[in-house]
C-alpha cells in the first residue's frame, strides 16, 4: 500500500458567488505529481490552500500521518515549502540573504538559517552565487533561488505553481534536473501549464477542470502508455474535450 504525503478531502472555495473548488478529493503519493487544467481551473488556488496561503470554505488536509483542518490553525501547512508563481526579490539584497531571511521566517535561528542557507545553495546550484546580488541574477538563477528559499527550512513537500515559467528550454532542462534530486527526499506538486514539464519530472497528475477533480493517476495513465510531452498532449485534449 502506498503511503500518501499528502490527502486533500472535499476541499471547496468559492469567491463570492463562484465557485473556485468544487469538492476537492485527491491524493498525492512519493514524488512528483504534476497538476494540470486549463485556465481558471483552480489551480493557483489549490497550491495556495495546500500551502496555508488561503482557508478553503469546505475540506481537510491531511499532511503525513497528521489531520490538519485548514479553516483553523495554518501551522502544520506553513512547514511545506512554497513557490509561488510570481516571486521578486529585493534587488540589493544577496542570495545567501535572501535564503537566510526565508528560513528565518520558517523559525530557525540565525546560526541555523545561515547553515541551511549555504547547504540549499549548494543543493540548487548556486553556490557560486552566495553574494551575488539578486538583480543581478539571470531568470533561471532566480527560479533557481525561488527552489532554494522553498526548501529554506528543510521541507517535508514542496508546493512549486509554475516554477519553469519564463526559462529557455536549457534552463528548464536544469530545473527538471534539480527537481527530480529533490523528490526522493519529500513529495512535490508541480503546478504547470507546460507538458514538457510533466514528462520530464512527473509520476503522476491530477488534472483540475472547472474547480474539480477530472482526472488522478499516472503519467503513462495519462498519455496512452507513453511518457512523452505529445502523449500526455493528446490524453490531455482527449480528456478536457470531452467535458466542452
Amino acid at each position: 500500500m502506498t503511503i500518501s504525503w499528502l490527502e486533500l478531502e472535499h476541499i471547496g472555495v468559492a469567491f463570492g458567488t463562484r465557485p473556485a473548488l468544487r469538492d476537492v478529493t485527491v491524493s498525492l503519493g512519493p514524488g512528483v505529481t504534476a497538476l494540470l487544467g486549463r485556465n481558471g481551473a483552480g489551480k493557483t488556488t489549490l497550491c495556495r490552500v495546500i500551502a496555508g496561503h488561503l482557508r478553503p470554505d469546505t475540506g481537510v488536509v491531511r499532511l503525513g500521518y497528521g489531520i490538519h483542518d485548514p479553516r483553523s490553525s495554518q501551522d502544520d501547512l506553513s512547514a511545506l515549502g512554497w513557490l509561488p508563481q510570481s516571486l521578486k526579490f529585493p534587488g540589493s539584497m544577496r542570495v545567501w540573504e535572501a535564503v537566510r531571511y526565508a528560513a528565518w521566517l520558517k523559525g530557525l535561528s540565525s546560526a541555523e538559517a545561515t547553515a541551511r542557507a549555504q547547504h540549499v545553495l549548494r543543493e540548487v546550484d548556486l553556490e557560486d552565487r552566495v553574494s551575488t546580488r539578486c538583480r543581478e541574477l539571470s531568470g533561471g538563477m532566480e527560479r533557481r533561488l525561488g527552489l532554494a528559499t522553498a526548501l529554506a527550512a528543510d521541507p517535508p513537500g514542496l508546493i512549486l505553481d509554475e516554477p519553469s515559467a519564463g526559462l529557455d528550454p536549457l534552463q528548464r532542462d536544469h530545473l527538471h534536473g534539480l527537481i527530480r534530486g529533490l523528490s526522493g527526499a519529500r513529495g512535490i506538486l508541480l503546478s504547470t501549464h507546460l507538458l514538457e514539464d510533466v514528462a520530464g519530472v512527473a509520476e503522476s497528475v491530477v488534472v483540475l477542470d472547472e474547480g474539480h477533480v477530472l482526472f488522478a493517476g499516472s503519467v503513462d495513465d495519462l498519455g496512452g502508455g507513453q511518457h512523452t510531452a505529445d502523449a500526455l498532449r493528446a490524453g490531455l485534449l482527449h480528456l478536457l474535450g470531452s467535458t466542452t
